[in-house]
């Protein structure tokens, strides 16, 4: 769930994820999305420390030698898109989250908004969902007029002036 949040891949990218997609030295997956295409999406610190702690202390070892998967059932196996959603979702009930939707996607929603909110700019974040418009990576984000109040406190021209 940390990754999804932190980096906003789908939840199909997720569970296709291979070890050798991962670079964690310098902080990126090589993710392969819609239609195929190649992308890098880049992930912060707090993911790259819970990645490597659990490639080298919890990752299950493969139940065949062909299972190149990052994330793997406690079998080996790997984890299908319906498990991880199934993941999801109960985890979500069990944190009693009601009334709102809560799924991988919402994650990926949840990281372009914040994304956003903390300063990223919109070529930066089409180019990490791997959106070939603008037009569709505004469909992510639904901004309430108190978030708008806030980015402009932060980043009002007049405010901002050194006088």
């Amino acid at each position: 769930m940390l990754v999804c949040v932190g980096t906003g891949i789908r939840l199909s990218e997720l569970a296709r994820l291979q070890v050798n997609d991962v670079d964690l030295e310098r902080g990126y997956f090589k993710v392969f999305g819609k239609g195929a295409r190649e992308r890098y999406v880049p992930f912060g610190a707090k993911v790259q420390k819970v990645l490597w702690k659990y490639l080298h202390q919890f990752r299950p070892e493969p139940g065949h030698p062909n299972v190149g998967n990052l994330f793997l059932q406690s079998s080996g196996r790997e984890l299908s898109r319906d498990q991880i959603y199934r993941l999801v979702r109960r985890y979500g009930e069990k944190a009693g989250i009601t009334g709102v939707r809560c799924s991988p996607h919402t994650f990926r929603h949840t990281f372009a908004k914040s994304f956003l909110m903390n300063g990223g700019d919109l070529f930066t974040l089409q180019k990490i969902l791997g959106h070939s418009s603008l037009a569709v990576v505004r469909m992510y984000v639904q901004l309430t007029p108190d978030d708008i109040r806030v980015q402009h406190r932060q980043h009002s021209p007049v405010d901002c002036l050194k006088t």
